[in-house]
């Protein structure tokens, strides 16, 4: 079954893309288009506090 789409809910949508930052589904340049930060250290300021990991490098 597909959940409903959190474009209605802002804070859920910045959450789920957050997440697939971490896990390394999206790039930093492309997180940061989409919730609408400044710059890749609002990118890690909003990783901190949603007490994320930074994605790890691909090997």
């Amino acid at each position: 079954m597909l959940k409903h789409t959190t474009l209605d809910q802002p804070e859920a949508f910045a959450e789920d893309t957050l997440l697939a930052y971490s896990k390394g589904l999206l790039s930093g340049r492309e997180t940061t288009r989409r919730i609408g930060l400044r710059d890749y250290v609002d990118l890690l300021v909003a990783l901190g506090d949603a007490d994320l990991p930074l994605p790890l490098p691909p090997i």
